[in-house]
C-alpha cells in the first residue's frame, strides 16, 4: 500500500513539474529541485514523509541555484 501512495506523490510531483511553466531561473531551479528532491527522499526512504521532505529540501536548493544563475544573466 505505501508503494502505491509513494508512485502516486511522485508521479504527481514530476506531472506538476512538467505541467509548469516557470520561465524564470529561480522557478526552473525550484521545479527541478522539488521534482529531483521528491524522487531522491522517497526512494531513499520509502516512505511519503521523506519524499516530501525531499521536495522542500530540493525545492530550497533549487531556488538558490537558480537565482545564483539569474544573476549572472
Amino acid at each position: 500500500m505505501n508503494g502505491k501512495i509513494l508512485a502516486i506523490i511522485l508521479l504527481t510531483a514530476l506531472s506538476s513539474f512538467v505541467l509548469s511553466s516557470c520561465e524564470t531561473p529561480v522557478g526552473q531551479g525550484a521545479g527541478i529541485g522539488a521534482a529531483t528532491g521528491a524522487i531522491i527522499g522517497g526512494a531513499a526512504t520509502g516512505h511519503i514523509r521523506g519524499a516530501a521532505i525531499g521536495a522542500a529540501a530540493g525545492a530550497a536548493a533549487g531556488a538558490l541555484v537558480g537565482a545564483a544563475v539569474e544573476e549572472d544573466q
